[in-house]
């Protein structure tokens, strides 16, 4: 083991015993620095294996991602790979790492994640699913890729009414192995909301467009026949106040015509004001048609699967668009 490895395992021990250390009047806690201080003296002497295990037990009572982190370090360097994954993936919760410190974790949790296998595994929804029988992981759908060790796994699922169903894999070095169980349960298939190949029928763009466009149209003419009509009713209240005035007493005198004018005025704005609101109220009615019998396209229904690495969490879409 380099001495350099063995300084920096010291230095996070170190800086775990210091975290215990405000616990001291639980027994617990006491055993727990026992433990650690042990591996401590264990790392100095060269002894790897002997402070990972004393590492397990102290980490089990404390749980601290400064332990955890000590556990993932011994972990790694004896080659324990997935659990040194797990554990130097939740040391990243410790506030104080500085810079230099986060990276060392990162590039360990990159060097592990390309030592073991990875499983995304596809199941009907509430199916119960194993690794080997020992591993229980949880009911699908599944959020997350399954770490395992490189080699061969049995993963098993397990539905409502007790029917099992297995499958044999083999998983390689830094590769995700995708699992589909839905050949197996075929009378369940889609239950998981990712169906293969699945269409869904969805309105294309014009099938949004056009029936804005046209209702907006009709917004506009209805907008002015409301303004013709009040404009309507302005001049024949004006033509109504000539009138009263005497000023078209004779229709044939010359003094008539400001009473024309508006009362010309007045029979064109009405007639405006009536297009206006058929036009606009047509062209509503035509734009909640259209927006209602617009036909759908098909397409493939698009798959979203999880991608996970030691630097990056996201997720991947497939399907036909």
């Amino acid at each position: 083991m380099p001495k350099k490895t063995i300084s920096v395992l010291l230095a996070v021990l170190s800086v775990s015993a210091v975290a215990l250390a405000q616990n001291e009047s639980s027994p617990e806690y006491l055993e727990a620095r026992q433990r650690l201080q042990e591996g401590k003296a264990l790392y100095a002497a060269g002894d790897i294996d002997g402070a990972r295990i004393k590492c397990e037990q102290a980490c089990a009572v404390l749980k601290t991602p400064a332990c955890l982190r000590a556990l993932g370090l011994a972990q790694f360097y004896t080659k324990h790979y997935l659990e040194a994954l797990g554990n130097l993936q939740k040391s990243l919760d410790d506030k104080e790492l500085d810079t230099t410190q986060r990276k060392q974790v990162t590039d360990l949790m990159q060097q592990a994640y390309d030592k073991t296998g990875h499983i995304e595994i596809r199941a009907p929804a509430g199916g119960h699913v194993r690794i080997d029988d020992t591993v229980d992981v949880g009911n699908a759908p599944l959020a997350d890729v399954v770490n395992v060790t490189i080699g061969s796994h049995t993963i098993s699922v397990t539905i409502e009414g007790g029917r099992t169903e297995r499958k044999e894999v083999q998983c390689s070095e830094g590769k995700i192995l995708k699992v589909d169980f839905s050949d197996r349960f075929p009378e369940l298939r889609g239950h998981d909301g990712t169906e293969p190949g699945a269409a869904e029928r969805v309105r294309p763009g014009a099938g949004w467009v056009v029936p804005a466009v046209v209702g907006g149209v009709g917004l506009v003419g209805l907008g002015l026949g409301i303004g013709f009509g009040v404009a309507s009713q302005g001049a024949r209240t004006d033509a109504q106040a000539l009138f009263a005035r005497g000023i078209c007493a004779n229709q044939t005198s010359p003094t008539c015509l400001p009473y024309k004018d508006k009362i010309d005025a007045k029979n064109t704005d009405s007639a405006l004001s009536i297009v206006g609101y058929v036009t606009g109220g047509a062209l509503l009615v035509t734009s909640a048609v259209l927006f209602a019998v617009w036909p759908k396209a098909e397409r493939a229904k698009i798959t979203i699967a999880p991608t996970i690495s030691p630097t990056s969490a996201g997720v991947s879409l497939s399907g036909a668009f």
